[in-house]
C-alpha cells in the first residue's frame, strides 16, 4: 500500500492516463495511438520519480478498475507502455531533477552530447 505521501501523485497519474486510455478506446489513429501509449510511459517515469516504483501496481489497479468492462486491455496496455520501467536507472544530480539516461536517449536516437 502507498504511503499517504504517495496518494497524491497516484491519483494525479491515474486521472491523466485514464484520459489517455478513453481516447484511445475511440478508435484514433495509429499514429495518436503511438502518441498516447508514449505519454502513458512518460506518466509512469514521472510516477516512479515522484513516488516510487512501487506506486505502480496502484495506479495500474486504480486506473484498469475505472472502466470494468474494458479492465483486462487497459492493464495490458499499461502493462506494454510500463515494461521495465522498474528496473531502469534513475540519475539524479544533487540539487536537481532526475537527469536523462545514455540509455533513454538511445532509445529516442539522440546522441548524449545533445542534451549534456
Amino acid at each position: 500500500m502507498p504511503t499517504h505521501s504517495s496518494l497524491e501523485p497516484v491519483e494525479a497519474t491515474t486521472k491523466a492516463i485514464d484520459a489517455l486510455l478513453c481516447a484511445i478506446e475511440g478508435n484514433p489513429s495509429a499514429g495518436a495511438v503511438a502518441a498516447y501509449r508514449a505519454a502513458i510511459t512518460r506518466h509512469g517515469r514521472n510516477l516512479i520519480e515522484t513516488a516510487g516504483a512501487e506506486a505502480l501496481d496502484e495506479a495500474r489497479e486504480r486506473i484498469a478498475v475505472l472502466s470494468p468492462l474494458a479492465a483486462e486491455e487497459r492493464r495490458e496496455i499499461i502493462s506494454q507502455a510500463w515494461a521495465g520501467l522498474k528496473s531502469e536507472p534513475i540519475l539524479t544530480i544533487e540539487g536537481t531533477v532526475p537527469a536523462v539516461s545514455t540509455l533513454h536517449l538511445q532509445r529516442a536516437g539522440r546522441e548524449t552530447s545533445d542534451v549534456l
